[in-house]
């Protein structure tokens, strides 16, 4: 079959914790994931990187997202009463960096241990 070794994991919450946590914050509900994607789906603008792409140690394959969702909620706590737009530019602007991070961890690990193929599961 296969060979699998844990390379990298995450410090605190996981994406998908992430996702959930940031959702209520916004006062999306639950579970948070789909709720975020459908807002971030319905945003137009380009990605302006408002929040922090926290990518830990130079060639740490680990990641963290609890600096993410700090950020997050000072967005959310500055902008006081969320229109539907801002809702929807904050669950796009929080989804592409967490894609961003992952991205960025995906491909160097592959780079690391010279893989081929990879599997990026949560």
């Amino acid at each position: 079959m296969f060979d699998r070794e844990k390379i990298g994991e995450t410090l605190d919450d996981s994406a998908g914790e992430a996702f959930d946590k940031v959702a209520k914050m916004m006062g999306l509900g639950y579970p948070g994931g789909p709720i975020i994607d459908k807002l971030a789906a319905e945003y137009t603008s380009k990605f302006r990187k408002i929040f922090p792409e926290v990518l830990l140690e130079k060639d740490s394959l680990n990641f963290s997202f609890s600096g993410l969702k700090s950020a997050v909620k000072r967005e959310v706590d500055r902008r006081g009463k969320l229109t539907e737009g801002d809702k929807k530019e904050i669950a796009f602007e929080f989804q592409q960096t967490v894609v961003n991070i992952l991205t960025h961890k995906l491909f160097l690990a592959a780079e690391k241990n010279s893989i081929q193929s990879l599997v990026l599961a949560g």
